[in-house]
């Protein structure tokens, strides 16, 4: 199931999702945005899957694993990244460098359908400005 980022300028809300394939009773998400806490970031069970929400910084990646019935390990396997960990292992990464502020990019304005905008008065005048309308005509 794949990892949901919503980016804004100060946060990144990033939503993990993961299938229950064991039975497990209980998931966790541990990894460097919680300094490794089994007990931070409980998942919460949804039908056959599990997901939750955090709020991380972005700008930088992130190592963590899914920790099932506090006792197994597993990875999620649409993560963006794997790097080899300390225990012999491999650790999911979740990358957030795009989604920093300055990498963001801004809409654009809305356009118009009515056409080019008057740019007389950035040019100088022009002939339309000289001409009276019909309806100074009669003010006259």
């Amino acid at each position: 199931m794949p990892i949901d980022k919503h980016p804004s300028v100060e946060c990144c809300e990033v939503t993990f999702r993961r299938r229950a394939t064991n039975g497990e009773t209980a998931v966790a998400i541990v990894g460097e945005f919680n300094g490794w806490s089994r007990d931070t970031h409980p998942m919460i069970a949804t039908g056959d899957s599990w997901s939750l929400t955090i709020t991380l910084n972005p700008g930088r990646t992130y190592r963590f694993r899914y920790l099932l019935d506090d006792v197994r390990w597993g990875n999620d396997w649409e993560a963006d990244d794997y790097v080899d960990n300390a225990h012999g292992g491999q650790d999911s990464v979740v990358d957030l460098t795009a989604t920093t502020p300055s990498v963001l990019t801004p809409e654009p304005p809305p356009t118009s359908s009515a056409g080019p905008a008057n740019t007389a008065a950035a040019d100088g005048p022009s002939i339309s400005d000289d001409v009276p309308r019909a309806a100074d005509a009669g003010d006259a």
